[in-house]
């Protein structure tokens, strides 16, 4: 009895595991580059800060690959900034190794991206981290960030750059302030 159950806990090798996963991810894909672009702003940009909330909220430092290079740096009361802060994920990360007594600059130049971040640090009670929206470079000033788009029309802020484009492959191009 005991060996059938254990059985029935053991992953599966038939597959199934990883069409389940793999079936989660496309539906994960199709939403967010299919419906979500099809809704209102408010309502998507709801989702969104739900979505990337979860991912801030359940994600690991031991997933972090520098996460030793990290503890070797990074102490309790350190400040330190976080460059390309995207949603907070490394944020989090670098908030709880500091404590309350330092500080994080998280640092996101991509609007939508910085929204969320902000979003994130607001709700997870991040009082020690300060988001900056902005870029940074060796001058102040202001840059313009051309945002690509995926195949079927979804922005693609990942994939965000420094640089004004007319590609057809461009949805928007963005001012951005520079600090240095």
């Amino acid at each position: 009895m005991e060996e059938t159950a254990a059985a029935n806990e053991a992953p599966r090798h038939d597959g199934s595991e990883t069409r389940r996963s793999a079936s989660a991810g496309s539906f994960k894909s199709f939403v967010a580059r299919r419906v979500l672009p099809r809704l209102p702003n408010a309502i998507a940009r709801r989702i969104r800060r739900a979505y990337y909330l979860r991912l801030v909220r359940t994600s690991q430092p031991d997933q972090l690959p520098c996460r030793p290079v990290v503890e070797a740096l990074v102490q309790t009361g350190d400040g330190v900034v976080d460059i390309g802060a995207n949603i907070g994920v490394f944020t989090r990360y670098l908030a709880d190794r500091v404590g309350p007594k330092g500080r994080v600059w998280a640092i996101e130049p991509v609007p939508e991206t910085f929204d969320a971040l902000a979003f994130n640090v607001r709700r997870l009670k991040l009082r020690n981290v300060e988001p900056i929206h902005c870029a940074v470079s060796d001058r102040e000033g202001f840059v313009t960030m051309s945002i690509p788009r995926f195949h079927d029309g979804a922005e693609n802020y990942y994939r965000a750059k420094i640089g004004e484009t007319d590609r057809a492959d461009a949805v928007r191009n963005v001012r951005v302030p520079v600090r240095s």
